[in-house]
């Protein structure tokens, strides 16, 4: 495995980069190998756009490695992310070095995402003060504090008041090309690939576990006892500890 150079860590949605710097830092200092991660399309630093798809991601992150003038990449994706690296492998085998999926399967889910977003949609942002006023607005509509606070970490102060650093209004009209897989292109992927799931998590059960291995047979499936879907977030210690496991 001494070949692997550089990893791409690829948040989930309503996530953005800086979500994973503590353990990109962490994984740095503990592996011989370059780690980044990017805010992907409509969300944290990226200028917004009308699209949104795996396609349209696969595609943006390919041609900044492009740019990067990099051959070869590694990545960890987590939730949304997590499909777009598979999209990615599967698209582009032949320089996805390896691949680390975070508590996610290429299958379709359906979440409550779209009502999170008409939720954030509903606060009135021009009127707000504090984060604080923003919670206490949302806690209305959504109990989870912690759902809550993670959602809340895309309001960013602006010249007057607020803005929002995700572009929901988009995320909201594509929301269902989110919810699926792509299904251009699907060979299946003929390297190892680690999938790391939260014990507490529904995303992962045996169902999915079967169609995951349709695209990648060779795929390890490593749980987390006492962590959901933000794994990395409830046990860090323990996430990055099966990243060393599996690439030392």
């Amino acid at each position: 495995k001494n070949e692997i150079k550089v990893f791409f860590i690829l948040h989930g949605l309503f996530g953005r980069a800086k979500n994973w710097q503590s353990v990109t830092k962490e994984l740095s200092l503990r592996l011989p190998y370059f780690f980044f991660t990017i805010d992907q399309r409509n969300h944290g630093k990226n200028l917004p756009s009308y699209e949104i798809s795996y396609e349209l991601m696969v595609n943006d992150i390919y041609k900044f490695f492009k740019f990067l003038n990099i051959n070869e990449v590694s990545l960890i994706g987590h939730s949304m992310g997590g499909k777009v690296s598979m999209v990615f492998a599967l698209k582009y085998p032949m320089i996805t070095n390896n691949l680390i999926i975070v508590d996610i399967a290429p299958v379709r889910y359906f979440t409550q995402d779209e009502e999170n977003i008409d939720h954030l949609l509903e606060i009135d942002i021009t009127k707000i003060k504090t984060r604080l006023d923003a919670d206490e607005q949302l806690s209305k509509k959504i109990k989870d504090k912690s759902l809550r606070l993670f959602l809340l970490q895309n309001l960013e102060r602006a010249k007057q008041g607020y803005r929002w650093s995700l572009n929901l209004n988009t995320i909201k009209n594509n929301i269902d090309k989110l919810r699926g897989f792509s299904n251009t292109e699907m060979n299946n992927f003929q390297k190892k690939v680690l999938c790391i799931y939260g014990e507490k998590s529904n995303y992962l059960n045996s169902r999915n576990i079967m169609i995951f291995k349709t695209y990648f047979p060779f795929a390890e499936f490593s749980g987390i006892e006492n962590a959901g879907h933000w794994l990395h977030a409830d046990d860090p210690e323990k996430f990055i500890e099966e990243i060393c496991k599996y690439l030392i």
